[in-house]
């Protein structure tokens, strides 16, 4: 009996190790649950540019834990202009990009497949700026050189399309190629170039430092800006990271129209070199949420519109940007994932 007693209290201590290790096996479940649940995904996202104003949805969702709160660890890179944005898209190097509408389109005649998910700079993003020696007006850059940081950036595209709604033929000008702001400087002083096609952030750089600039651009050129696009990998296998990645994006960006301490705060985190003259950065920070204002046609910030597209499409086609005529030009974008952020 006793050692009947012993081995039934022998069995009791092994329910009782039994069920501890249970239940230590079960705290370790959760612990790894919790691990599970607390591990982000991570994306990349390709901006055509240094600035971290001019993209600031994206700097300030990351200076604010945005992402994270979204389950995302967010990787920027900065990449030398749109063209090369998409084909980092396009070879899974990079899940979101900031691209223009010229090169975007000409992706999908080449057989890309990212699209517009949100509409980022609904009033334009680009100008063109002369020298104020020489040039008085836009009719003025008849026989003149154009100089652009890439030869198939964003700015290009567009500042055809405006000088052709101007009334200047292709044939009546030419771009140059010259490379950063710093490279265009040295064109203007020596007479390379007599003006500048590029985005509000580049002609701003070029006035401080020191270019004698007049704006060209006409009042009328409404073509919006660059846009914030998806890769054709994560919209089919992951919509879910696409809709967490533009809630914390809309969210970011209707913040930085009413704190522009914190669009400085982030953009100093990403380029030094932007925030080290104060009254620089808060010029460009002006310009930005202006641009960036959602203009009557739209149903809210982010939206694209038909017409807007239409419109792009239309002058591209014109001016001989894009080989050939989508079929269906509203393939460029979809509104889906901006309306969910909207919800959100």
């Amino acid at each position: 009996m006793k050692l009947s007693t012993r081995k039934n209290r022998t069995g009791i201590q092994a329910w009782a190790i039994a069920g501890a290790a249970v239940l230590i096996l079960a705290g370790c479940s959760t612990v790894a649950e919790d691990s599970e649940v607390a591990e982000l995904t991570e994306i990349t996202v390709a901006v055509p540019g240094q600035s971290g104003i001019a993209y600031y949805p994206v700097t300030v969702a990351d200076h604010l834990g945005y992402f994270e709160e979204e389950g995302l660890d967010v990787t920027v890179e900065s990449l030398d202009g749109s063209a090369a944005v998409l084909q980092a898209m396009q070879a899974d190097r990079a899940d979101f990009g900031i691209p223009g509408a010229g090169p975007l389109f000409s992706s999908l005649l080449g057989g890309g497949d990212a699209a517009y998910i949100y509409n980022l700079y609904p009033r334009g993003f680009f100008s063109i700026a002369g020298d104020a020696g020489q040039v008085k007006s836009i009719d003025d850059l008849r026989g003149a050189t154009i100089g652009v940081s890439t030869a198939n950036g964003g700015e290009v595209a567009w500042a055809r399309a405006v000088l052709q709604e101007a009334g200047l033929a292709p044939d009546e000008y030419e771009f140059a190629t010259v490379g950063s702001e710093g490279i265009a400087v040295s064109s203007f002083e020596r007479g390379d170039i007599q003006a500048y096609a590029a985005s509000m952030t580049g002609v701003a750089t070029l006035d401080v430092r020191g270019v004698d600039l007049v704006n060209l651009t006409p009042e009328s050129a409404q073509l919006f800006g660059n846009g914030i696009a998806a890769s054709g990998a994560i919209l089919e296998k992951s919509p879910e990271t696409v809709e967490a990645f533009l809630r914390a994006v809309a969210r970011a960006q209707l913040h930085g129209f009413d704190n522009a301490e914190d669009v400085l705060e982030a953009g100093a985190e990403y380029n030094e070199q932007e925030a080290e003259d104060p009254e620089y950065a808060t010029a460009i920070y002006d310009a930005v949420i202006e641009l960036m204002k959602p203009n009557d046609a739209q149903e809210g910030p982010g939206y694209f519109t038909d017409q807007a597209v239409a419109a792009w499409h239309a002058v591209l086609v014109e001016t001989g940007d894009i080989e050939a005529p989508l079929a269906d030009p509203s393939v460029v974008y979809t509104n889906e994932f901006v309306s969910k952020a909207s919800d959100g």
